[in-house]
């Protein structure tokens, strides 16, 4: 025992670990703004409860599926779905059918019939500091793609990976406009990479992130979605999963 080199440590909220940390880091690293503090609303994926009849790579192989597994079938609830990342499926979305729909949330990813008001998913708090910091009113296209190009960025991954283990990123922002646009256009160029799309200004999208670090095989922390989202997107799990936080909402401003 007289030899082990013991080292006093002070867990503090909210997290009381029992590991050393580098606390200036932390400091600097909190005075980011954790996405779950971004959006006012979110939601984790769904889960059918039955993936191997509900979910198929093509329509027609749905079909199949779901006349032998229902004896019935109706093409409307055919849906997209962002499965794994990268592999986007198809779903019969029959919300009587789904174990975990979340349907009132998915409806912000879904097409309407008719024109449908949209709105900004982001705090009055959050919008309000982003505006008085760059004295200039972004969209939020601009917005998402910086948060995006951040959290790919190598840097923040390695310099942060001991806090991005335990919680929500929290996202620095630069004090120049310039350096924010900059990274704001890269991070949209990465979206359009990884949606295989580009980026319509009020259109469906939204951005899916892991509340934990995940530190086996390849890093998974977030990856942008415009439908229907899989829980296990990025892994499953209670902490694997990602949590979707969409940048517009369907309905009035009070919602």
């Amino acid at each position: 025992m007289e030899s082990i080199a013991w080292k006093a440590l002070s867990p503090t909220a909210p997290f009381y670990l029992f590991i050393p940390q580098d606390e200036r880091l932390r400091m600097e690293y909190d005075r980011g703004v954790s996405v779950r503090e971004m959006f006012k609303i979110s939601s984790v994926g769904i889960v059918t409860g039955k993936d191997c009849v509900l979910i198929a790579s093509n329509e027609k192989q749905l079909e199949a599926q779901i006349l032998e597994g229902y004896k019935e079938f109706d093409s409307q609830f055919v849906k997209d779905i962002a499965y794994r990342p990268f592999d986007l499926m198809k779903i019969y979305y029959d919300t009587s059918k789904v174990t975990r729909p979340r349907g009132e949330f998915m409806r912000h990813f879904l097409p309407d019939s008719t024109p449908t008001q949209r709105h900004e998913n982001f705090t009055l708090q959050f919008r309000e500091f982003i505006d008085k910091k760059y004295s200039e009113h972004f969209s939020p296209e601009q917005i998402l793609g910086y948060i995006y190009a951040v959290l790919f960025h190598k840097d923040y991954r390695e310099k942060y990976i001991d806090f991005l283990k335990i919680d929500f990123p929290k996202i620095p922002f630069v004090a120049s406009k310039e350096k924010f646009l900059k990274l704001s256009a890269l991070g949209q160029r990465l979206i359009e990479t990884h949606l295989m799309r580009p980026i319509f200004e009020g259109g469906s999208i939204g951005l899916n992130v892991a509340r934990q670090f995940k530190v086996s095989s390849v890093w998974q922390c977030a990856i942008a979605t415009d439908t229907i989202t899989d829980f296990s997107l990025m892994g499953g799990g209670n902490t694997g999963a990602g949590t979707i936080f969409p940048l517009y909402i369907k309905g009035g401003k009070s919602e």
